[in-house]
């Protein structure tokens, strides 16, 4: 359950399970054993090994910082597929944790079939990160749709930039096509993969970004190397400017 924060989180999950007549059981720590002799506790006998799930059955909540408890919750997962088990965490450690390039696909794989979104707002921000892993047309590279994604996830930049945006041109018919844009501050945001490398790439960009400065925007650029080691890094330069 993703909302906000983790408390506002914990809170929905709670009245979630009061309005569905389901016990929530918070473990006292995201040690497996813990875990399971705290929902041992609550069941008839005792024994997990015998649970059969049914519409009312409690709730294991895994409490802790998301990667942490997510990770444990697969783990639990794996030994007892029919337990319900929920991770309450904020929107941002999510996004934070999901794009971070030295979690486990495996982690990534099973937060985002489990996650459930809380508000309207989050749904969406789901789909984007989802999207981000699958690489979807619209936006041009993996490393572009790491930084839209993290701007949709905070409130400070949500909802202010286009991915993928095309804007006029004072140097031939053509629209310059940029990664990203900020048209209230007049900011763009270009993600540079290897290719900008090529000293022809680099006149092409040098004149693009003269042109756009010309007409009043910032330009800011990155490389995929700086998106990818420093995400949240890269938010805050976005979000100071």
């Amino acid at each position: 359950m993703n909302t906000r924060s983790q408390i506002d989180a914990r809170v929905w999950l709670g009245q979630w399970a009061r309005a569905r007549g389901r016990p929530l059981i918070l473990a006292p720590e995201t040690r497996l054993e813990a875990a399971i002799a705290a929902y041992c506790a609550r069941l008839p006998g005792g024994d997990i090994a015998s649970f059969q799930r049914t519409a009312n059955a409690p709730v294991l909540c895994i409490p802790g910082a998301f990667q942490k408890a997510l990770q444990a919750s697969v783990a639990l997962a794996s030994r007892h597929p029919h337990l319900p088990i929920a991770v309450a965490c904020g929107i941002a450690e999510m996004v934070d944790s999901l794009l971070n390039p030295a979690m486990p696909q495996e982690l990534v794989g099973a937060a985002l079939q489990g996650l459930v979104p809380v508000e309207e707002e989050e749904r969406h921000v789901l789909h984007r990160v989802a999207d981000a892993r699958q690489v979807q047309p619209f936006l041009r590279g993996a490393c572009e749709g790491l930084v839209y994604y993290m701007l949709e996830a905070r409130q400070e930049t949500r909802g202010r930039f286009s991915a993928n945006a095309r804007l006029s041109s004072n140097l031939n018919s053509r629209r310059h096509e940029v990664d990203l844009v900020c048209q209230e501050a007049r900011l763009v945001i270009e993600i540079d993969g290897p290719e900008h490398n090529q000293q022809a790439r680099k006149i092409m960009d040098a004149k693009k970004q003269k042109d756009l400065e010309d007409q009043g925007y910032r330009v800011q650029r990155f490389r995929n190397q700086e998106v990818i080691e420093n995400p949240v890094g890269v938010w805050k330069m976005i979000a100071g400017r």
